[in-house]
């Protein structure tokens, strides 16, 4: 086995490990329907939450979120690849892959069928008022 074969996989693996975490991160915050920062664009603020009727952006602090996890899933991934050589052997960065992109599509559905229910849960009658008329 050569030298760049096995810092290839070693990357590969810490590629898969941060892309897995992203994943799961992206997912638990969007299903525990934790409070999150939002940014109004309206009034040009930030709030924990928003009044009825105004539109909030939670993707710039769910994206923050997401990119400290895979941050940190990097670290602890290339100490792994140090110390246990077999972490970064193809069968191992095959599964975190798969698993990740697992992860990636229920998170990617649950967050399509959310988006779907979401303006008739929130508004009375299924309305979305989105100007003061």
């Amino acid at each position: 086995m050569s030298a760049a074969s096995s810092t290839q996989r070693g990357r590969a693996f810490i590629a898969a490990s941060m892309l897995l975490t992203a994943a799961i991160a992206y997912f638990v915050i969007t299903a525990a329907h934790l409070p999150l920062l939002q940014y109004v664009a309206r009034e040009r603020r930030w709030a924990w939450s928003v009044p009825l009727g105004e539109i909030g952006m939670d993707w710039y602090f769910r994206a923050a979120i997401v990119f400290v996890a895979a941050l940190i899933a990097m670290l602890v991934a290339r100490e792994i690849t140090n110390r246990v050589p077999r972490a970064s052997s193809v069968r191992v960065i095959r599964f975190v892959f798969g698993l990740a992109f697992g992860v990636m599509l229920w998170a990617s559905l649950y967050t399509a069928l959310a988006l779907a229910a979401t303006p008739r849960a929130r508004y009375p009658g299924g309305e979305v008022h989105l100007h003061d008329d």
